[in-house]
C-alpha cells in the first residue's frame, strides 16, 4: 500500500505531504483540492507507465495545467513511500516539464537503506551495477521503458504495485453507457469501458458481483450481461425481476437505461475484482441511494484493496467506525494563498472531543467547515 505521499508544484499542492491509511477519506470544502490529490497520486504513479502526453489528452489538460499557477517552475517533485507484507520502499523523483521526463528518480530499501535504483545526470543504475547512459526517448519515467531482464525482482514488483493504479475520479454515467471494444484491462478514467471490462472478468468474478448487488444493494436485481455485437463491440444489459412472486418475470434493460447508481456500482465492484491494488474514487457516494451506502463502504473497507476516496457526506463517515474514522478521515482546506493543507480530520482540536458523544459523521455535521479551515490557515 502507499503509505505516504508528497508531491511539490502539482495544481494546488505545495510541499505536500499526507500519511495514507488502507482506507482514506478525503473531506472539505468545494475547491480545497480533495480531487486534486486523487488526481497527484494518479498523476505520479502515470510516470511508471510513461505516455504523460496520452494521460494529459485524456483529462483534456494542458501542460501548464499541471503546475501551480503562481510558480514559474515546471518541476514537479515527489515521493511516495510503499509498504509490502516483508518489506518497505521510498520512490522519489522529479518531473521536468520540459522534456516530459523523470531526470532524478530514486528508490531505496527503506529497511536495509540499500539504493535499489537511480537516475541522475542521463545516465541510470540498478543496485551495484555500473551506471548506463540514457541513449532513448521515453516519457515519465526511465521504468516504463526498461524491460524485466534489466530489473531486479524487487523493483519489478516495485514497478508492477504501481502500475496497478486506478482511479475512476472521472466517472460519468453518460460515459459508463457507452458501448466499447476493448478494456485492456483498464474501466477507463469515466467508465468509458466499463462494458468491455465487465465483459473480460471471469465467470466467477461476474456471479461475485451479481451475488454482491443481489444480497447487499438491489434484490430485484438479477444480473448483469454483457454480448459482443457487430465490428467487436461489447453491449451492457441488466436483469431484474419485474414480479416477485412469479419466478419467471424479468425485464432486461440495456445500459443507456439502467440508472446512474446502479452503474456506478457496478464500475466499483468491478474494479474491486480487479488485480489493482490501490483504487481511487472521487465522491463515492454520487448517485447511490444513502440507504445502501452503509454496504458500499463496509465493503470498501474490508477488500483487500487500498482505497482512497472523497466524499462530501456526513453518511459515508457516519459508516465508519470511530477508531478506523481516527486514522482514515483526512480534511483538505486551502490557505489564503491558495494552497491545499490536509490535517486528519479527528485530530484537530474541538474536532476530536466530538467523537467522544457523536459518530463520526455527526460530528462532521457539527463542525463549521468553512470557519475551521480559515482557523487552521492561520495556525
Amino acid at each position: 500500500m502507499i503509505r505516504e505521499f508528497y508531491i511539490n508544484n502539482f495544481k494546488s499542492l505545495i510541499n505536500f505531504q499526507s500519511q495514507l491509511d488502507k482506507f482514506t477519506c478525503l473531506i472539505g470544502l468545494n475547491g480545497s483540492g480533495k480531487t486534486t490529490i486523487l488526481q497527484a497520486i494518479d498523476f505520479t504513479t502515470q510516470l511508471i507507465k510513461g505516455h504523460v502526453e496520452d494521460w494529459l489528452n485524456m483529462r483534456e489538460w494542458a501542460l501548464e495545467d499541471l503546475f501551480y499557477s503562481s510558480n514559474p517552475s515546471n518541476n514537479i517533485s515527489f515521493l511516495l513511500k510503499l509498504q509490502f507484507k516483508k518489506s518497505s520502499y521510498s520512490w522519489r523523483g522529479e518531473f521536468n516539464g520540459n522534456t516530459l521526463t523523470c531526470p532524478f528518480e530514486k528508490i531505496v530499501n527503506d529497511i536495509s537503506g540499500e539504493i535499489l535504483f537511480e537516475v541522475t545526470d542521463r545516465a541510470y543504475h540498478i543496485g551495484n551495477n555500473p551506471h548506463k547512459p540514457i541513449e532513448f526517448k521515453y516519457q515519465g519515467s526511465i521504468l516504463s521503458v526498461l524491460q524485466d531482464e534489466v530489473l531486479t525482482e524487487e523493483l519489478i514488483n516495485i514497478r508492477d504495485f504501481l502500475v496497478s493504479v486506478k482511479s475512476t475520479d472521472l466517472l460519468s454515467p453518460q460515459l459508463m453507457r457507452k458501448r466499447a471494444r476493448q478494456a485492456d484491462n483498464d474501466l477507463g478514467l469515466g467508465g468509458e469501458k466499463l462494458s468491455a471490462f465487465l465483459h473480460d472478468l471471469s465467470d466467477v468474478q461476474k456471479n461475485e458481483i451479481n451475488q454482491l448487488i443481489k444480497e447487499n444493494f438491489s434484490p430485484r436485481f438479477e444480473s448483469f450481461e454483457t454480448t459482443t455485437i457487430q465490428a467487436g463491440w461489447k453491449k451492457l444489459s441488466v436483469t431484474e425481476k419485474i414480479i416477485p412472486v412469479l419466478e419467471t418475470a424479468r425485464l432486461r434493460t440495456e445500459a443507456k437505461h439502467v440508472s446512474d447508481g446502479l452503474l456506478r456500482l457496478l464500475a466499483i465492484l468491478s474494479q474491486m475484482m480487479s488485480s489493482s491494488q490501490v483504487l481511487l474514487f472521487d465522491e463515492i457516494e454520487d448517485g447511490i441511494n444513502p440507504e445502501i451506502v452503509e454496504k458500499l463502504v463496509d465493503l470498501l473497507i474490508s477488500t483487500p484493496q487500498q482505497i482512497i476516496t472523497t466524499t462530501h457526506s456526513p453518511i459515508v463517515l457516519n459508516y465508519i467506525e470511530d477508531e478506523q474514522a481516527k486514522k482514515s478521515v483526512i480534511l483538505t482546506y486551502k490557505n489564503e494563498k491558495g494552497i491545499t493543507q490536509q490535517r486528519p480530520f479527528f485530530t484537530i482540536k474541538g474536532v476530536a472531543e466530538k467523537l467522544e458523544i457523536l459518530g463520526p459523521g455527526e460530528a462532521m455535521l457539527d463542525v463549521n467547515l468553512n470557519e475551521l479551515a480559515q482557523e487552521l490557515s492561520h495556525d
